[in-house]
């Protein structure tokens, strides 16, 4: 259905309650070259006027507009945890042998504040599943080798994980990266 297109439309028409505030975000996962990847996200709802709009995204009759808050109990240990290992655990990234990253993985993605939704141009978390995705897309050219590493200093155990690291090679930017080389 998709092969050799650039795009689709996809039509989705819910009709909502009366009495209920409805927000969705969509994620498009596309399969491309064997690989799944995330190829489209609309968030809809009062917030994301410019993602519905940059969407084409349409409410038709509508019968309420508004905001309603709703306040869910949350586990105060496990927010202290999460709190703990977002500023406590650093993400240490080196290349060619030097250090150039370390800080906090929570302000690394953006989240210093707390385990939240984040989406920005070098950064995000998705914590739309139940692991959640911490992602990324810093240009940090490298010559040979680089090292990346989680130090938990939270006291807090990091149970399991996964991390993906994706890179590209470009030849000329090998004669950059040397002692005398304009790029760092």
């Amino acid at each position: 259905m998709t092969a050799g297109k650039s795009q689709i439309t996809i039509t989705n028409q819910f009709i909502s309650s009366d009495l209920d505030f409805n927000e969705f975000r969509y994620d498009v996962s596309s399969l491309v070259n064997g690989e799944w990847t995330r190829s489209d996200t609309v968030d809809v709802g009062p917030n994301h006027p410019g993602e519905e709009s940059a969407h084409g995204y349409v409410i038709g009759a509508q019968t309420w507009q508004g905001f309603r808050t709703f306040n869910y109990s949350v586990d105060t240990q496990t927010v202290t945890n999460s709190m703990a290992v977002l500023s406590g655990a650093r993400l240490q990234i080196s290349f060619d042998g030097q250090t150039t990253v370390d800080a906090p993985i929570g302000e690394f993605f953006g989240a210093g504040l707390g385990k939240y939704d984040v989406r920005a141009l070098m950064f995000s978390i998705d914590n739309s599943s139940p692991d959640g995705w911490y992602t990324t897309w810093w240009p940090m050219p490298f010559a040979r080798n680089a090292t990346i590493q989680i130090v938990n200093g939270s006291g807090i155990p990091i149970q399991g994980g996964k991390i993906e690291v994706r890179h590209v090679y470009e030849a000329e930017m090998a004669s950059h990266l040397g002692p005398d080389g304009d790029t760092g």
